[in-house]
């Protein structure tokens, strides 16, 4: 049952004996006390635009939606309030607010207060957050995976952590008039692009990173048991995912994986680093099925290094395990198996002028619906293979291990042996190319 009693001149309103009332909405009065203590189905309570100085809703523990904005209140207790999807609280004089309770909350307005903390690591859901005229000096929401909106504008905040994961799917933020100088995120390549002061989404000069203030350190780790939101990134205290590492690294950086299976696809974005994982027998990159696992796209060079992993459950329409473009980084005991592709280089797909150096590999197991099952080189590419296994790779055209067009191929010492393709060249298939094998074993 629902009471609609707004814009009136009400000073009191009497409800004990409404039992029953499972919504109430007297917004616009002049009530300086209300009691609905006895209204225990209450689900919906608008009473904002009023003069309360207290409201007690500890008995109402089926509330979803409470309004309470622009009245005088000092404190709000909501604890008992579980399912409260809906909180609007601002204009009021709160300088507290605990929502660890209230985890199903969605929407939360408690903007013009004078809140000092916030903490909403136990309110995932959230997807809507209006926390602007406080006196927050942080914020961590890299807990709230769900957010679209986020207004914390005109604040205090020194610290503002946004390593939720989130791009694309914010639709707006704001985070301007701060004492801001650096917000961390996961993506900062895309932070600063798409979150700009000319957009007014932060203040003139403010930057991104994985970390702030860390641009110092050179060596960074992952492990398992880490956490990207709360990992700084070294031995004591690492990241949980490889591509946040490359994220917060720069040149002549090295990032160095614990063994462990780590189910992501990374992309070294033109960073000449170093990604070394502990052995290729037991630091485990898994594709998921998801796209290339490793991707050099960017123009790494040598100086690029990936080495110490096993690389496996790849699958994209080229380069299932690792995929090169005009890039020529360096590639050493990482085994490739278990990828696959329905076009080209199940295993590794290399083409645009890139020459990398690949050396104790094995390529195993991949699958190339077209060619290269093992291996795909084209466009004049220069690879250079040295004690590098392949086998078992299969291709449904040619090249079951090797498909080399129009480009320059080195094999020092290696086996390529049973590898099948479904019409030429099971071993290796080269076409307007040139190839050198120095004590190679083909079979």
């Amino acid at each position: 049952t629902d009471l609609g009693c707004a814009n009136n001149q009400f000073t009191t309103l009497d409800i004990s004996s409404n039992t029953a009332l499972t919504s109430l909405n007297c917004p616009n009065n002049q009530l300086t006390s209300l009691d609905v203590s006895s209204n225990t189905a209450l689900t919906n309570l608008n009473c904002y635009n009023n003069q309360l100085t207290s409201l007690d809703v500890s008995s109402n523990t089926a509330l979803t939606n409470l309004s309470c904005d622009n009245n005088q209140l000092t404190s709000l207790d909501v604890s008992n309030n579980t399912a409260l999807t809906n909180l609007i609280c601002f204009e009021n004089q709160l300088t507290s607010l605990d929502l660890s309770n209230n985890t199903d909350l969605r929407s939360l307005t408690c903007s013009s207060n004078q809140l000092t903390s916030l903490d909403l690591s136990n309110n995932t859901s959230l997807s809507s957050l209006y926390c602007y005229y406080n006196q927050l000096t942080s914020l961590d929401l890299s807990n709230n995976t769900s957010l679209l909106y986020v207004y914390c504008q005109n604040n205090l905040l020194t610290y503002l952590n946004m390593k939720n994961g989130l791009t694309d799917e914010i639709g707006d933020v704001n985070f301007t008039n701060n004492s801001l100088t650096c917000i961390e995120t996961l993506d900062p390549d895309y932070a600063t692009s798409n979150w700009t002061s000319a957009n007014g989404d932060i203040d003139e000069g403010v930057t991104f990173d994985v970390i702030c203030g860390a641009a110092a350190r050179t060596h960074w780790y992952v492990d398992t048991t880490g956490s990207d939101a709360s990992g700084s990134g070294t031995l004591a205290s690492p990241l949980s995912s490889i591509q946040i590492a490359i994220n917060a690294s720069t040149d002549g950086d090295t990032v160095s994986v614990a063994a462990g299976t780590y189910v992501e696809n990374i992309n070294f974005s033109g960073k000449n680093i170093s990604v070394i994982g502990a052995d290729s027998s037991n630091t485990i990159i898994d594709g998921d099925s998801s796209g290339s696992v490793v991707n050099f796209e960017n123009g790494e060079t040598s100086a690029a290094l990936l080495s110490g992993f096993t690389i496996q459950n790849g699958f994209n329409t080229r380069g299932g395990g690792i995929r090169l473009s005009s890039s020529s980084p360096t590639i050493t005991n990482v085994n490739v198996v278990n990828n696959n592709v329905p076009n080209s280089g199940g295993g590794i797909h290399i083409e645009e002028s890139s020459s990398p150096s690949l050396s104790n590999m094995t390529l195993s197991d991949n699958t190339a619906g077209s060619a290269g099952g093992g291996l795909y080189c084209l466009s004049n590419s220069n690879p250079t293979l040295t004690n590098v296994t392949i086998t078992n790779n299969t291709s449904y055209w040619g090249g079951g291990g090797i498909f080399i067009s129009g480009s320059s191929l080195i094999i020092n010492g290696g086996n390529i042996s049973n590898n099948t393709a479904g019409e030429t060249g099971g071993g290796i298939y080269a076409e307007n190319s040139s190839f050198t094998l120095d004590n190679v074993t083909v079979s």
